[in-house]
């Protein structure tokens, strides 16, 4: 089928379907059939590029047009309605053409949704964008990417970027230099660390990025700080900087000097919104083996009683938690948020490893669970941890730290009381 004879075929049976569902019975004749095809051919190549089969996106194209009738008047003749599609065509191509961030975003956006047989489109109605793909039988159903304002979203992009550029303990960065392909890979690993509900509304997202980039809530950790003994030996810690592949910009690291033991990363967020907020994205094991590893984890089971409730969680990761906790306290933070799900990095697990959708769900939710149930095996000794938020419906595990919080294991509570108590403690350099 010729290509423009199709694209016309398909924006007629979406205006008929859109007239009805607007109780509005008057049809407009299409005369000149050239003039509205080559119009809406270079919408849809402007939208979703060149390809050798268009009759594989014919839904996606459906979904290109619906946007031009949404977002032009009720016409009466097909003078006007041709005059409407081209004011519009020419507004949204114009719009994000001059917005250079937004345009590379929206690039970076729809190459994470296309495949082989799927292509991404844009949805807007007025300023709100909606990237996403039609869902297709035995497809894994990805999140849209919604943006609220379309005008607002340069200068916060703007703003990233510059930000990214400027910090000094934020390296490889990918902003090397200010060619678009750089920074169409860095929007792209920005977007891997969006939670669903983060995807709900991405300016949002991408300000509370910004926040956990600029925030110097942990300057005196930039160097080593001596928090006190554990195992035998001397424990401190520092924050150090990521790749932006990583989860977040920095991270918190727990050492054991003597037997050169790290304990579990503590991947965090400072969100300074309404209430300064610690976002924990991930806690995770250091690759490198210690064989003073298997000694460590056996320390701790002696001195954590095995649980009715909780077995498959990482014991490790309790010890930096707890920590962390401490020092979130020393520092006047009471709120925890943990994320459950990060859909696009787990896309990309599934492509690097050639994993099913099937395969994937399962990775995801025994991740998940495991981590969750890690911090609820921590709540099993204190009522000092109060659940706010129970992730369920795309939403986060959000905990409340009470002012009074202790642990009735004086294994844990020793290890709160270093975290919190680190400004007291002697000067001493590692």
């Amino acid at each position: 089928m010729n290509e423009k004879y199709m694209f016309t075929t398909i924006f007629r049976s979406v205006y008929i379907k859109k007239n009805i569902e607007r109780k509005n019975n008057n049809f407009i004749k299409i005369k000149n059939k050239d003039v509205l095809e080559e119009i809406l051919y270079n919408y849809v190549i402007k939208s979703i590029g060149y390809c050798s089969d268009y009759s594989k996106y014919y839904d996606e194209i459906g979904l290109l047009f619906e946007n031009i009738i949404t977002n032009i008047p009720y016409v009466y003749s097909f003078e006007n309605l041709v005059d409407e599609i081209n004011k519009y065509v020419e507004k949204y191509i114009k719009k994000l053409n001059e917005k250079k961030y937004t345009s590379l975003f929206i690039q970076a956006m729809t190459q994470q949704y296309s495949s082989d047989h799927i292509k991404a489109v844009v949805i807007n109605n007025k300023n709100t964008y909606v990237i996403g793909k039609k869902s297709r039988l035995e497809e894994e159903e990805m999140p849209k990417i919604v943006i609220r304002d379309i005008d607002e979203l340069e200068n916060i992009l703007e703003k990233l970027v510059a930000t990214y550029n400027m910090s000094s303990h934020v390296y490889g960065n990918l902003l090397r230099t200010d060619e678009d392909d750089d920074i169409v890979l860095f929007f792209s690993w920005i977007i891997k660390n969006a939670t669903t509900e983060d995807l709900s509304d991405i300016g949002k997202y991408l300000n509370k990025y910004i926040s956990y980039v600029q925030d110097d809530t942990f300057e005196d950790f930039k160097y080593p700080n001596y928090l006190g003994n554990f195992f035998n030996d001397e424990l401190w810690a520092k924050i150090s900087s990521s790749d932006v592949a990583y989860e977040t910009p920095y991270y918190f690291v727990f050492m054991l000097r003597n037997n050169h033991l790290i304990l579990p990363y503590v991947r965090y967020g400072i969100d300074n919104g309404k209430e300064k907020t610690a976002n924990i994205l991930a806690i995770q094991t250091p690759n490198a083996y210690n064989p003073k590893n298997d000694e460590l984890n056996k320390y701790i089971k002696e001195n954590l009683p095995k649980s009715k409730n909780f077995r498959n969680y990482n014991p490790s990761h309790l010890i930096s938690f707890t920590l962390f906790i401490g020092i979130l306290l020393s520092k006047g933070i009471k709120q925890i948020t943990i994320a459950d799900y990060l859909p696009f990095r787990y896309q990309r697990f599934i492509l690097e490893n050639r994993k099913s959708v099937d395969e994937l769900e399962d990775y995801q939710k025994r991740l998940t669970n495991k981590e969750i149930f890690t911090y609820m095996r921590l709540m099993e000794f204190t009522d000092g941890l109060e659940i706010i938020n129970y992730p369920e419906n795309n939403t986060p595990f959000i905990l409340k730290i009470k002012d009074d919080i202790h642990f009735e294991n004086e294994f844990l509570e020793n290890l709160l009381n270093l975290g919190k108590s680190f400004k007291d403690k002697e000067e001493k350099k590692l």
